[in-house]
């Protein structure tokens, strides 16, 4: 079947003269054009975002309740949280949160200030939901700034080692190459007796200048003098770098000694029924949540005991899970990793206290 010839009109001449095809035309000339004045607007402002004078003019913003907002919605902080860090930024007007946020150091210290001035209006949940915020604040912080290598660990940080002892140890890093870690001992370490053998493997950990605590095993290549004289330690670069990220509390690394004792559940399920044996163990790290006792016990992990934090000064029965036990490096000795399971929030608040420093009396911004 032949195909019939469709036109607007009677002719070709009228076809062309038909003005619903001027329209058309005209419709879709002013679309294109719409679009390219769209196009080059978003170009402008694509290429003013990236300006010196945008980028400035953002980080001297003040922030809003909407940046609070989008801040924490971002990474997933909760409503009380949010209404808390809305309260310190509105009252220090600190600048544009997702610049701030990547200089810890500063902002800690309005968060110190806050609680300065706020601590004695702080209910036991009050101080609890500020204490969350600050370590959340801090986890966001040292997920920018992640050191990845202990080879990306800037000279002169310091490291810390502790022994099956649960004595702790500190080290200057000196010099950081590619190959090797050259680390200037503490007085306390040189005249250690019964230092770690060369080859022999040891932990380390260490605190970033965005207050992340990182953990890693190397082994001891030898030690050695420097020209004037000075011990020094060489140690080895390892594959793993491990970062207290995902932990709920923050922790502080200490060395002292506490007493404990076993610990079961009654029958009716509610108390608990101590043993009248009591044990001594080196805690070498401490957080809100719970500890880490050195002993040479080796307890089985779901065993509960009853622990003396008095050393910490607190004075009320806590009773401990025990979540883990790990060999140490040392023979004959373990790690017990414990979680709080009765514990107040007050006690939990002086932990807290101890941890981020906030025992000591400090100055205000």
């Amino acid at each position: 079947m032949p195909l019939k010839d469709f036109q607007a009109g009677s002719s070709p001449l009228s076809s062309r003269a038909n003005p619903v095809i001027y329209a058309v035309l005209i419709v879709a000339a002013v679309i294109i054009f719409i679009a390219f004045l769209i196009w080059s607007a978003l170009k402008i402002l694509k290429k003013y975002r990236t300006s010196d004078k945008y980028i400035e003019s953002q980080k001297n913003k003040i922030s809003s309740y909407a940046d609070i907002k989008n801040f924490c919605a971002k990474f997933k902080l909760s409503q009380k949280e949010q209404a808390l860090l809305w309260k310190i930024f509105k009252k220090y007007h600190i600048i544009n949160i997702f610049y701030t946020i990547k200089d810890y150091e500063n902002l800690s210290r309005y968060f110190k200030s806050y609680y300065i001035e706020k601590k004695s209006e702080f209910s036991d949940d009050d101080e609890e939901i500020f204490f969350s915020l600050l370590f959340n604040i801090e986890k966001i912080c040292s997920g920018i700034n992640v050191i990845k290598s202990t080879k990306s660990i800037p000279q002169k940080t310091k490291l810390f080692y502790i022994n099956n002892h649960g004595v702790k140890f500190s080290f200057d890093l000196e010099e950081n190459t590619k190959s090797f870690m050259f680390l200037k001992p503490s007085e306390q370490f040189i005249r250690e007796t019964h230092k770690p053998e060369e080859t022999e493997k040891i932990l380390f950990t260490f605190t970033s200048e965005t207050k992340m605590q990182y953990g890693f095993i190397s082994r001891i290549i030898r030690y050695q003098r420097t020209q004037d004289g000075n011990l020094q330690l060489i140690i080895s670069h390892p594959n793993i770098l491990y970062k207290q990220i995902k932990r709920n509390f923050k922790r502080r690394l200490t060395s002292k000694t506490v007493e404990f004792s076993s610990a079961k559940i009654s029958e009716n399920k509610k108390d608990f029924i101590f043993g009248e044996k009591q044990y001594f163990a080196k805690v070498t790290n401490i957080s809100a949540g719970g500890l880490c006792l050195v002993t040479d016990l080796p307890i089985k992990q779901n065993q509960f005991l009853k622990i003396n934090l008095s050393p910490f000064d607190i004075q009320e029965t806590v009773i401990g899970k025990i979540i883990s036990t790990r060999n140490t490096i040392k023979k004959g000795y373990y790690n017990l990793h414990i979680k709080f399971v009765k514990i107040s929030k007050k006690s939990q608040n002086k932990i807290q206290r101890t941890v981020f420093g906030y025992e000591e009396d400090t100055e205000s911004v």
